[in-house]
């Protein structure tokens, strides 16, 4: 398997001691990280301010050693290869452009560095020019540049030096949102078309998500979760990757197994909403109540529907799960009304997300008011209130790329 990858972490840790004397306490940064690139992938590392992604960039890139576990580059140990001896070329938020060479020449450094013949880097340079629609500002100076052509540049300068993996340490943060996603959409075409392994680490779930061919989540130097964004984002496997990655509805409690008229099976938790239950064996469960009673059930908000009317007494109702609550708070944002229903004085209030389609008239619900939010067991995701728990029991998060994972 290890031909395919393009990098290889088995129990890799990194500790720092709190003081230079090394006398104080050890930190530690990134504990056991275990993670599998693909070669060609586009894979992010996401998780908040703190939690090692930047340790784990620095050292793939040789910038930092670890202190136990073992780093592999296509098949390859590299714990105490030098970084210059790696092929690897990272894209920082501050591009570290020359501001006294001009376009061309900054594209160009790092080939003049290897000796590169005159002829090889003019084709290389050029070729990577017209890739990101720059071929006609070689002759320009960095300070003539917006900020978007100034991040194109300094990302062709990484990629003219043909790397086996590209690290990108958020390198669109300094831009504003509309030329972020302008810049989003233009990194997945170039990871495309050069076919390049893409590492990717970031603090922003809506870049992960939109980029990413795979995300590893990280939390407190471990990874909760690997997966694709829709199975990070649809099956969360721990309660901290349901609230990091986009709004999430978190109700915790005891779980039971239960079980309706026609057999369909539910995983039910008892919450300070009153009785809330899941479809069992569906993708969204990965354990059996029995095993683990302390439970928690998820549900975004694009998932509950707001009702006027109780939902009582109609067809396959009885399944549904429905509470009653005041509408507390009304948020639009164009295309979707975010509303917050208080159900009662120990839960945090509800949150729907409504789609702003002629035919619901979302905006027009009164605070005050009390409605229905109504949503399908199938849409509910269980899983433990302990993330130990769940890390042990989410298969993915160490299952080998290559075999198969189960949903």
């Amino acid at each position: 398997m290890t031909e395919t990858l393009a990098l290889d972490f088995e129990n890799v840790s990194k500790s720092f001691a709190a003081n230079s004397d090394k006398s104080s306490a050890i930190n530690v940064v990134v504990d056991s990280l275990s993670m599998q690139v693909r070669k060609g992938e586009f894979f992010s590392v996401l998780g908040p301010s703190g939690c090692g992604k930047t340790t784990t960039l620095r050292m793939i890139s040789g910038l930092e050693t670890p202190t136990s576990g073992t780093i592999r580059m296509s098949g390859r140990v590299v714990n105490g290869v030098h970084p210059h001896k790696r092929n690897v070329h990272t894209v920082f938020q501050k591009y570290a452009l020359f501001p006294h060479l001009n376009v061309f020449e900054n594209v160009a450094f790092g080939l003049r560095m290897k000796k590169v013949s005159s002829e090889q880097i003019k084709r290389r340079v050029n070729r990577m020019l017209e890739m990101v629609r720059l071929e006609t500002y070689a002759d320009r100076m960095i300070q003539q540049l917006s900020g978007g052509e100034q991040q194109r540049v300094a990302l062709v300068r990484a990629l003219v030096n043909e790397p086996e993996i590209l690290l990108l340490d958020e390198p669109l943060g300094a831009l504003d949102l509309k030329l972020r996603e302008q810049m989003q959409v233009e990194l997945v075409a170039i990871q495309k078309q050069l076919g390049t392994t893409f590492i990717f680490v970031t603090h922003d779930q809506g870049e992960a998500l939109t980029l990413s061919d795979r995300i590893a989540i990280m939390n407190r130097g471990r990874i909760e979760q690997i997966g694709t964004p829709t199975e990070v984002y649809e099956h969360p496997a721990s309660i901290f990757v349901a609230k990091f990655v986009g709004t999430s509805n978190v109700f915790e409690g005891t779980s039971e197994f239960e079980s309706n008229s026609q057999g369909a099976s539910f995983v039910a938790i008892q919450t300070s909403l009153g009785r809330l239950r899941a479809k069992f064996h569906n993708g969204n469960t990965r354990f059996h109540p029995r095993d683990v009673p302390s439970a928690a059930l998820i549900v975004r908000p694009e998932k509950i529907r707001v009702r006027v009317t109780s939902p009582s007494g109609e067809s396959g109702s009885a399944d549904l799960n429905s509470v009653r609550g005041t509408l507390v708070e009304r948020t639009y944002f164009g295309p979707t009304t975010q509303i917050k229903l208080k159900i009662n004085d120990q839960a945090a209030p509800l949150i729907a997300l409504i789609a702003n389609q002629a035919s619901v008239k979302a905006p027009t619900l009164k605070l005050g008011e009390k409605y229905y939010a109504v949503w399908d067991p199938g849409d509910s995701i269980i899983v433990p209130s302990d993330a130990r728990v769940a890390a042990a029991l989410d298969a993915p998060i160490s299952q080998p790329l290559g075999s198969t994972a189960t949903a």
